[in-house]
């Protein structure tokens, strides 16, 4: 992509994903298990392809997505990296060795029925000379490590970025820990806890103090849940919601979605209006008390 002004690389494990529905009208007559006549089968990118194809969907023009992972030598990868680079993603590939990680998804009726996975994750991941270079060529690099062998291959070059650029690692649980100074570490709530040993406790105290332990251990440059406030003198924060035209807007369990004027101007842009569950002796209101005390 020649002429791109910013490059934005993913690297990570990338599989197959493969999703199979037909109908279940019967019931195999030599054991007890449904019968599927298939109607369609769809092949989609998964693991950090998805994460590459969905930044590529985003960027804005001027962009390079780049993707650097593993490629086995058959021909689900052919179709994996066809359906990457169709979707405008530079594909950098390493050798892989072993078949490709497929997830195949079968489903009827809107149910799922059982999930094959072919491929294995230990299979050897070998990392050319020129590697580095493409890591280093980066402006900002996501990592989406699923645990199949890219880290451990690259994690070296991988380690000087955060000094010259945002690291955003999506870790996994038994993957490689994220490099010191990633500007952004995104487990979710039960890595979080399996990696800082936590188990116990109410959920968002565990999940917090989780967050805070991680942080210091990954070496994450900080944990911030604010980075900006605005404040709005009229009744409802239509107006600013219309300056600012945010995808989200999150309000309390107290309310109800057809009672917000906020809702309206939401959609009128696409937006989504998410309602969170209401957690008894946790509000905002509780929160600036406990805050002004000090």
């Amino acid at each position: 992509m020649h002429g791109a002004t910013v490059i934005v690389t993913i690297v990570g494990d990338a599989f197959l994903d493969r999703d199979m529905e037909g109908r279940v009208d019967r019931v195999c007559p030599d054991a007890p298990v449904p019968v599927l006549e298939v109607a369609t089968e769809r092949a989609r990118p998964g693991g950090a392809a998805l994460a590459a194809v969905l930044a590529a969907r985003a960027a804005p023009p001027g962009t390079c997505v780049r993707l650097v992972a593993a490629f086995s030598d058959d021909a689900a990868a052919g179709e994996l990296r066809a359906l990457v680079e169709e979707a405008g993603v530079e594909v950098a590939a390493l050798a892989r060795e072993g078949p490709t990680i497929e997830k195949v998804r079968v489903r009827a009726a809107g149910q799922s029925l059982v999930r094959v996975d072919r491929g294995h994750r230990g299979a050897r991941v070998e990392a050319g000379a020129g590697t580095a270079a493409l890591i280093g060529a980066a402006d900002a690099l996501l990592v989406a490590d699923y645990g199949a062998g890219v880290l451990p291959a690259v994690r070296r070059w991988v380690a000087d970025a955060p000094r010259r650029r945002p690291v955003v690692w999506d870790p996994y649980p038994d993957g490689v820990p994220p490099v010191p100074g990633s500007w952004l570490v995104t487990p979710n709530e039960h890595e979080a806890r399996a990696a800082a040993g936590l188990r116990d406790g109410p959920r968002l105290k565990v999940a917090a103090e989780a967050g805070c332990m991680l942080a210091r251990s990954w070496g994450v440059r900080g944990v911030a849940a604010v980075d900006a406030v605005a404040v709005f003198d009229e009744d409802t924060p239509v107006g600013l919601l219309d300056a600012l035209r945010p995808h989200v807007f999150v309000k309390g369990g107290d309310y109800a979605l057809g009672e917000l004027p906020e809702a309206d101007a939401m959609a009128s842009w696409g937006g989504h209006v998410v309602i969170l569950p209401y957690l008894r002796g946790r509000s905002t209101t509780a929160l600036l008390e406990r805050a002004t005390r000090g």
